[in-house]
């Protein structure tokens, strides 16, 4: 079995990873505001060649998805091990990047997931990096994605939400055929509350296979959608804190499609 093949949690990993820095790299394309008569074509053979440099004692890099689509534009990625702290690599990818004179910004989200964005005015791309601890050190993600192209709007959003869900991002990412749209979003409820008037409101949207596996201090809520998407809700938050909620829903194969 390939490396491809193997790689389905991490595929997952990198779809959320590229569209969490999909909304941070918004504030660095508006610095291209004009481009060179005569740009640079972009770089022959793999999209990294010569874009992210080697980390020092990481492992070979493993393509991920070649076709990735998110937010409407065409994504590269691909992942590797590193042995160190994801601060540490964080520091690497933006000190390399800043070196080569790029507009760079660094960013940390949710669950220690820290980031750094690149802007390539001259090829007319941006280079992603999502860092995750895991491995002993860190999993790091490389995206590549054109500014030169126009992102397709998003559909309306057919969810069930908690009834005072406040909209943080909604981005959408399609791998081949099969498109995964996260949305994240704060609700005033407990984690409990709102996860079941989710659940509720599932039911009465008529889904199925609703369930909600044990997964320690995070609240999770699977269902199908009658439309066909496979629906995950993660619910997180404190006694003090609002409730985050991040939907995650991904459209069928396409033989599963109902008529």
């Amino acid at each position: 079995m390939s490396a491809r093949r193997q790689t389905g949690p991490l595929r997952a990993l990198a779809v959320l990873g590229v569209a969490l820095l999909a909304l941070a790299g918004t504030l660095l394309l508006a610095l291209e505001a004009t481009r060179p008569a005569e740009a640079e074509p972009p770089p022959a053979g793999p999209a990294w060649a010569g874009l992210f440099p080697g980390y020092p004692g990481a492992q070979p890099l493993v393509p991920v998805a070649d076709g990735l689509r998110v937010g409407g534009l065409s994504a590269r990625v691909g992942y590797h091990l590193a042995p160190d702290a994801p601060g540490e690599v964080q520091r690497f990818y933006a000190d390399a990047f800043r070196a080569e004179g790029l507009a760079v910004q660094v960013s940390e989200g949710e669950a220690q997931v820290l980031g750094v964005t690149a802007l390539d005015g001259a090829r007319h791309h941006q280079r992603s990096v999502t860092i995750l601890p895991g491995g002993g050190g860190s999993v790091v993600f490389l995206g590549l994605t054109p500014t030169d192209v126009a992102p397709e709007p998003l559909p309306p959003l057919r969810l069930p939400v908690p009834r005072d869900a406040r909209l943080v991002s909604d981005s959408a990412a399609r791998d081949g055929q099969r498109t995964t749209r996260t949305v994240t979003m704060v609700s005033q409820l407990s984690p409990a509350e709102a996860s079941e008037q989710v659940a509720q409101r599932m039911r009465a949207a008529g889904f199925s296979g609703i369930e909600a596996p044990p997964a320690g201090e995070t609240l999770i809520l699977r269902g199908r959608a009658p439309w066909g998407e496979e629906v995950t809700y993660t619910f997180t938050g404190g006694a003090e804190q609002p409730t985050a909620v991040v939907a995650i829903s991904r459209a069928p194969e396409p033989a599963e499609v109902r008529p």
